[in-house]
C-alpha cells in the first residue's frame, strides 16, 4: 500500500487540501498538480461555492396551459342622438332667431356635436354698399364660448348686387361645458363681426329656400376636455 501515515487536517480550507492531496500523495494516487493547475482548480471551487457556476443546458418547454374562461360580451352605449328637418322653410328675416329645438343633455362633463344643412343666400342692396351677414348658434341664448362659437357668415361684393344665388351650406361644430338637462339650441341671423368698422348694409338675406333644412345634434363623450388649441 502507498499510504505514508493517517491524512491529517491543517488550517488550510478543505476544498484546498483535497486539491493538494494529489501533490502529497496522502491518500490520493494520481499525478501531481502543478501550482498554476491547484490555483485554477480552487478558483472553480469558489465559483461553485458562489452559485457562478456555468449555464446549465436549456430545459425542455413546460406543457400548455389550460384555456381560460370566456369574457364577459362588452357594452356600447347607445348614441344620443336628436334630428329635426323643416321643411321649406324660406325665411327672409335678418335678424333673430330663424328656427329652434329642444335636446335633453344627459350629462354635464359631454359636449354636443352640431351639423346644419341648407340653403343660405345673401344680395347686396345695393352698387355702393357691400352685405354681410352671419348664421350662428345659441344654447339657452348665449353663444358657445368652450371652444368657440358656431356659426358662417356670407359676403357679398356691390357688383354682384343683381346676383340671386342660393347656395347649399353645412354648419357643423362641437361645444362643451353646458350643463345637463334641458337645452334651447337655435339658429340666429345677425351682421358680421366687422360691419360696425367696415360699414356693412345687411342686404337681403334668405334661408331654407323650397328645399330641407336639417339640424343634428349628438351629445359625445370626449376623451379629452379640451376640444383643441387657439392658432
Amino acid at each position: 500500500m502507498n499510504i505514508e501515515g493517517p491524512h491529517t487536517h491543517t488550517d488550510k480550507p478543505h476544498d484546498l487540501d483535497d486539491i493538494q492531496g494529489k501533490a502529497k500523495g496522502t491518500n490520493i494516487t494520481g499525478p501531481e498538480l502543478t501550482e498554476d493547475e491547484v490555483k485554477v482548480t480552487r478558483q472553480q471551487c469558489d465559483a461553485d461555492r458562489r452559485g457562478n457556476g456555468k449555464q446549465g443546458m436549456k430545459g425542455e418547454s413546460g406543457q400548455r396551459g389550460l384555456v381560460g374562461m370566456k369574457g364577459a360580451s362588452g357594452h356600447c352605449p347607445p348614441r344620443h342622438i336628436l334630428q329635426a328637418t323643416w321643411r321649406a322653410l324660406n325665411s327672409n328675416h335678418f335678424e333673430g332667431p330663424l328656427l329652434s329645438t329642444i335636446f335633453v343633455k344627459e350629462f354635464f362633463g359631454t359636449a354636443l356635436r352640431l351639423t346644419w344643412s341648407g340653403d343660405l343666400r345673401l344680395k347686396a342692396n345695393s352698387e355702393d354698399v357691400p352685405a354681410c351677414r352671419r348664421w350662428y348658434f345659441t344654447f339657452n341664448g348665449n353663444e358657445c364660448v368652450n371652444p368657440h362659437p358656431i356659426d358662417a357668415q356670407l359676403y357679398t361684393e356691390t357688383q354682384m348686387y343683381l346676383d340671386n344665388i342660393h347656395r347649399h351650406t353645412t354648419i357643423d361644430g362641437m361645444c362643451q361645458g353646458l350643463f345637463n338637462g334641458r337645452v334651447l339650441i337655435e339658429l340666429n341671423i345677425g351682421p358680421c363681426r366687422l360691419t360696425q368698422q367696415l360699414g356693412f348694409s345687411e342686404g337681403y338675406p334668405f334661408t331654407g329656400w323650397d328645399t330641407t333644412t336639417s339640424l343634428i345634434v349628438e351629445e359625445i363623450h370626449l376623451i379629452t376636455n379640451k376640444l383643441g388649441e387657439d392658432n
